[in-house]
């Protein structure tokens, strides 16, 4: 199994991509203020594999 410190997640849907997240040390950093629908499910999905939302 791979293990990897540190996973940076951006949203690639405009000109140019966007930095929402970054996961490191079971902690989740959101970026973008608002969330649309699917960033919502991503939040979610991984606060149920045990990561915790900080700013």
């Amino acid at each position: 199994m791979l293990h990897c410190d540190e996973i940076f997640i951006y949203d690639n849907s405009g000109i140019a991509p966007e930095l929402i997240f970054q996961l490191k040390d079971n902690c989740i950093t959101q970026f973008s203020e608002f969330l649309p629908s699917w960033r919502e499910k991503i939040l979610n999905n991984l606060r149920k594999l045990g990561f915790e939302k900080i700013f």
